[in-house]
């Protein structure tokens, strides 16, 4: 419920804003080795809740996209060409949060959506990688219904776009995180596939980060199997 887009006109950030303040904390508390650095800065860190670490960038400029995620000690950056956008107009209307919006319909990355955007707003963008309305895309969901974005507010960036320092968490030389980290620049589509095999494979994950098969009570693959990760990218788009 925290995600956030950021827009400058020529890229896009779509990100946990509590895992950004914890990344911004991270670069004063560590240095490149994970050695301590500064004290006050590591107490705000812990004392944080966790972020979601997915994020997903666009550059417009060279027609790209990254996605990235870190699950436990583990950073995925998966770079790939940006979808052409191919959204069918349509004129039916609706309202959220007092703007005016107009519905339209296409498939993107695999799934079929159905967006609103507001043509008073007039950036071509919206969460996630969605992009190519005639106004900001202010809602959308996907034919099967599960998943469902909205917009909460919108409000001018007060600052400059957080992009830069997000692209380069994700980014395999980056300091930021140190030699504990384990860390993959590959194309999309082996990202997306070593990510979803992570969030579904429990004893993937755990020979990924190094330590032995935990003995719980119960399955912890069953239980991932009842709630399984579902891919905003289906599966089924890379074949």
């Amino acid at each position: 419920m925290d995600m956030r887009t950021d827009y400058d006109g020529s890229t896009a950030a779509f990100y946990s804003e509590k895992a950004f303040v914890k990344d911004s904390l991270r670069q004063f508390a560590f240095d490149k080795n994970g050695n301590s650095l500064d004290n006050e800065a590591y107490s705000k860190l812990v004392s944080l809740p966790g972020g979601m670490k997915e994020v997903s960038l666009i550059d417009f400029k060279s027609n790209t996209v990254v996605n990235g995620y870190m699950p436990a000690s583990i950073i995925i950056r998966g770079s790939g060409r940006l979808e052409s956008s191919a959204w069918s107009l349509t004129e039916e209307t609706g309202e959220l949060d007092g703007y005016k919006t107009k519905k339209a319909v296409g498939e993107y990355y695999g799934r079929k959506w159905t967006i609103w955007y507001a043509e008073e707003i007039p950036y071509n963008v919206g969460p996630w990688l969605f992009w190519g309305a005639p106004g900001l895309i202010v809602k959308a969901e996907d034919e099967d219904k599960i998943f469902s974005f909205y917009m909460i507010y919108v409000e001018e960036l007060s600052s400059k776009s957080r992009y830069d320092f997000i692209n380069a968490c994700y980014d395999a030389s980056s300091s930021l995180y140190g030699r504990g980290y384990k860390k993959y620049n590959l194309d999309l589509k082996d990202a997306e596939k070593m990510y979803t095999k992570i969030m579904n494979d429990m004893d993937y994950l755990n020979d990924l980060i190094g330590i032995n098969k935990i003995s719980v009570k119960g399955d912890l693959n069953q239980v991932r199997a009842k709630f399984k990760y579902i891919p905003l990218i289906p599966e089924s788009y890379w074949k």
